[in-house]
């Protein structure tokens, strides 16, 4: 604080300048704990999958070397492949 005309104290930092700051320090606060809900969520989403590959060796290991896909079946897969990969598999 500077003294101001008449002896009388002023404020050298503006009221908003304050509430930027603390505007600031949530938003910090908020980012960080959406890193580290979306660093669990990560984790936990990578433990899934490693669950489904396992369970896709198990189950295609009881099946015959060959199955036959029918086209409607085809196009199922297709349209849930290029919705989460962007491309088609064709793995099967």
């Amino acid at each position: 604080m500077a003294d101001g005309p008449g002896g009388v104290q002023k404020r050298t930092h503006s009221h908003h300048s304050l509430r930027q700051t603390q505007c600031n320090s949530m938003v910090n606060v908020f980012q960080s704990l959406l890193l580290v809900i979306a660093g669990a969520t990560q984790k936990e989403l990578a433990r899934q999958v490693k669950y489904l590959k396992v369970e896709n060796q198990i189950l295609r290991s009881k099946l015959p070397k060959r199955i036959t896909v029918m086209l409607k079946e085809r196009n199922h897969l297709d349209k849930f492949a290029l919705s989460a990969f962007g491309h088609i598999s064709r793995e099967i």
